[in-house]
């Protein structure tokens, strides 16, 4: 149910943030306390409302705030409730085919699972981590455009390292 509500808050952000609402469209390094990314100009960051962003928890949403563009990221660390990575990987699936995503698992180990799709017609990709001993997980969350992505998502530095999204996160 947890992964549920993470997945809806990661699409809603993903809604808002191409609304564009945000000032900050400079170029810049987003330092959050759970990791840090370097965004190019045009891109705005969101936060939910109320989301007080920790090491620990910490859920925003950065977008392309050009008019019709539907290039969007999403960080999430959220606790894994004592739950292994496969069944959060099934649960997430199962949710999001109710959000109009339609997502694949391309790879997955005991620490790292990667899917491919769609969510409203566009590209995505989702890669999630987990770090069992200090029960975390870490969700990547693209959409659209992939060299623009790669290229932010190349900058994304977590914390907790053991949730750091390899490279492979980015193709």
């Amino acid at each position: 149910m947890r992964l549920l509500l993470l997945f809806s808050v990661c699409l809603s952000l993903l809604c808002a943030a191409c609304s564009g609402d945000e000032v900050n469209m400079k170029a810049r390094t987003e330092t959050l306390p759970a990791f840090s990314l370097t965004l190019p100009d045009g891109w705005v960051t969101n936060l939910p409302e109320g989301m007080e962003c920790t090491a620990d928890r910490c859920i925003a949403g950065f977008a392309k705030a050009a008019s019709g563009s539907r290039s969007a990221i999403t960080v999430s660390v959220v606790p894994n409730l004592g739950k292994e990575l496969a069944e959060i990987a099934a649960e997430s699936t199962a949710n999001m085919a109710s959000h109009e995503a339609v997502m694949n698992v391309v790879s997955q180990t005991d620490t790292r699972v990667e899917y491919k799709g769609t969510i409203k017609e566009s590209p995505a990709r989702l890669v999630a981590t987990i770090d069992r001993e200090n029960q975390q997980v870490g969700i990547l969350l693209l959409v659209g455009g992939e060299d623009e992505l790669d290229a932010i998502v190349s900058t994304l530095r977590m914390k907790n390292a053991r949730l750091n999204f390899t490279p492979a996160a980015a193709r």
